[in-house]
């Protein structure tokens, strides 16, 4: 969903957005051109990675995949945004008995050919978010992918989420919002306290300095171990 409730008000739990929000660094949107900034034209064709495949003893990887820093971002005009870590609600697989996403690159929702693999085992600790990345065995853009973070050439992830509850400080005004004192600077403040994330994305540039790839973190696919809800 993009835009704002009036005022400070909040968005009944009974209005369904109909369009995810998508975390991009505002350097990034001002080098989009408006008239796409909301349907990412940037489909990535299915390609042949120039490297051998990956052995089937492939990795997960941890990442971190929220947290509750304030970002700025550009929602028609720039705010700043803080998604409450108490508030986040993940997609449930009935069919596998788990919680689980898919992971795309760089929020490109419209092909099946951007999907890199699959997010599960999320687990909060405090006002972070952690979950394991498993990369999708045999294609060529999650084997590059992949690459590239076992080099330490990318590491910022990025979620897309529908905004389900939240309220707008006024710039520089404060609000105490369930119990927290938020204060806006010199922008509005979305204090996002009910969202659900429906993708994870690997991106180049990420809104959220705190969402990041630990590279040292993986673990076999055979060996992980699910958190059920």
């Amino acid at each position: 969903m993009h835009g704002f409730a009036p005022g400070n008000a909040k968005l009944p739990s009974s209005v369904k957005p109909t369009s995810p929000v998508i975390r991009y660094h505002p350097a990034v949107v001002q080098a989009i051109p408006a008239a796409s900034r909301h349907k990412n034209p940037f489909v990535r064709a299915m390609g042949r990675s120039q490297q051998p495949a990956m052995p089937d003893g492939d990795y997960a990887l941890k990442a971190i995949i929220a947290t509750e820093r304030v970002v700025h971002m550009f929602d028609g005009r720039l705010i700043e945004e803080v998604l409450v870590a108490t508030g986040a609600e993940f997609p449930r697989n009935t069919a596998l008995g788990r919680d689980q996403t898919p992971v795309l690159d760089t929020h490109m929702r419209y092909s099946v050919a951007n999907v890199l693999g699959h997010a599960r085992d999320f687990v909060r600790n405090e006002s972070v978010w952690t979950g394991w990345i498993y990369t999708a065995r045999g294609v060529a853009a999650a084997e590059d992918a992949y690459r590239l973070i076992q080099g330490q050439h990318l590491c910022d992830t990025s979620i897309g989420y529908l905004l389900q509850e939240f309220q707008i400080v006024p710039p520089g005004k404060s609000e105490r919002i369930d119990g927290r004192l938020w204060r806006a600077s010199n922008v509005p403040l979305r204090v996002v306290t009910k969202w659900r994330c429906i993708e994870l994305s690997l991106v180049p540039i990420g809104a959220d300095e705190g969402a990041k790839i630990s590279n040292g973190q993986t673990q076999p696919r055979a060996l992980s171990t699910s958190h059920f809800r």
